[in-house]
């Protein structure tokens, strides 16, 4: 026989003002002799964790998005800077700006298609993604991956090919 019910906490929303009552006119529909006993501190303990929760899963993201485009853009640098000679060769055969910097962007694409596919393949495996994920994942990474190499890759092939073939 069910006497008492012990409640930490429910996820009514915000217009339910009193947790415990709402509990215990749910509770009644079913045990109605049951009375719902609240633990306000484990409750409030737990709201708090939920609320951090939330708040970490609502910045987490846009962080580490910014991150990764830092990151990527810092390779882009490095990938320039090593291919400078390259550019300038190419720049020197009659290449056009244009043509240096598909060579360049490209590159780019490639990586974010790789890296995209390889986060839509843990996310399968870890999440199970909606296909709203699936398309995010895999034009959002080459999109992001282009828009983080753009600057480095404009520097690269707007040089001047004697300067670049001069070092």
């Amino acid at each position: 026989r069910l006497t008492e019910i012990e409640a930490l906490e429910c996820r009514c929303g915000p217009d339910i003002d009193d947790p415990a009552a709402y509990i215990q006119s749910l509770a009644a529909k079913v045990v109605p002799e049951a009375v719902v006993i609240r633990r306000h501190a484990a409750a409030q303990a737990r709201r708090l964790q939920r609320d951090l929760a939330d708040a970490i899963v609502a910045v987490a993201p846009p962080v580490a998005a910014w991150v990764v485009l830092v990151l990527i853009g810092g390779m882009a640098w490095l990938n320039v800077r090593e291919r400078r000679a390259e550019c300038g060769i190419l720049r020197a055969l009659g290449w056009t700006r244009a043509s240096v910097l598909g060579v360049l962007l490209g590159r780019w694409v490639i990586v974010g298609l790789l890296g995209g596919g390889l986060g839509l393949a843990v996310a399968l495996v870890l999440l199970a993604p909606t296909s709203a994920l699936w398309w995010w994942t895999l034009l959002g990474a080459p999109a992001a991956a282009v828009l983080a190499g753009c600057l480095p890759a404009l520097i690269g092939a707007s040089a001047d090919p004697v300067e670049a073939l001069r070092t």
